[in-house]
């Protein structure tokens, strides 16, 4: 009789006890993987470029394929256009920079071929251009 009291007490206890101790080495895989997923997932932080000196960020974009980082320096007229592509961390870098009407930032460069390569990033898409026809257009946020 004792015996069956003592049970009836503890089963509660008992229960929640047992089901903690098997889940905890489960949970903390749970969490070790989910930390992991998210670091990786973390974009590239904006640094200015060696050739802008005493920069500010002026603004920052991301998109599925770059990291979009726009500064003002002392030593450039307009601003400084920094595209870091998020799967191999190469740059694309402008200072040919300038604002549109739309408060859009366009962007200048040129291929290896000499072709005008044109990105215009702002509110919530990259456009890239290429001799004045778009190429291609993403989705761009501001984290």
């Amino acid at each position: 009789m004792t015996s069956k009291l003592w049970v009836k007490s503890y089963k509660f206890s008992s229960v929640v006890g047992m089901t903690l101790g098997l889940l905890m080495p489960g949970l903390s895989l749970l969490a070790v993987t989910s930390f992991s997923a998210l670091a990786w997932d973390l974009p590239p932080q904006p640094t200015p470029p060696s050739e802008c000196s005493g920069a500010g960020l002026a603004d920052y974009f991301i998109t599925e394929t770059y990291s979009i980082s726009i500064f003002t320096c002392e030593n450039v007229d307009n601003y400084f256009f920094v595209a870091t592509k998020i799967s191999n961390q190469s740059e694309i870098k402008s200072t040919k920079v300038t604002i549109e009407a739309d408060g859009t930032y366009l962007a200048i460069t040129s291929d290896d071929e000499g072709n005008e390569i044109a990105y215009k990033v702002g509110g919530d898409q990259l456009t890239l251009f290429k001799n004045g026809k778009q190429l291609w257009y993403e989705e761009a946020s501001k984290p």
